[in-house]
């Protein structure tokens, strides 16, 4: 925040809405500093209410105190979009370890599905 009222205190109320439209917040204080400028920060889902988690796959949209500034991000359930004959498909899956990836041959995947058309 720049332009705040200088060594104040302004309450955020962060949201986060997962794929399945299940909102999780974290309340947030910012300080500014004597020239009215200051920053707060939130990590999703550590510091959020509920039970915050990133196991669905799809857009998370996210809103500061309703709709005073709005962003997103997307989850994924492979580590790449496009991948080419061959390539290691990395699989993020839940109930896995943190960190742990499940890696399977893309050939092996043709075999079991059938060849993309």
């Amino acid at each position: 925040m720049s332009k705040g009222k200088p060594n104040s205190k302004y309450p955020l109320n962060v949201t986060v809405t997962d794929p399945f439209n299940v909102t999780y917040w974290s309340l947030v204080t910012l300080l500014t500093n004597d020239e009215g400028v200051g920053e707060a920060s939130a990590i999703y889902p550590r510091d959020f209410m509920g039970l915050a988690h990133m196991r669905c796959v799809g857009v998370y949209e996210v809103r500061l105190n309703g709709t005073l500034a709005t962003a997103s991000f997307y989850v994924g359930l492979t580590d790449m979009s496009d991948y080419h004959r061959y390539d290691v498909v990395n699989v993020r899956a839940v109930g896995m370890r943190l960190m742990k990836a499940l890696k399977y041959p893309l050939r092996h995947l043709i075999g079991r599905f059938g060849r993309p058309s």
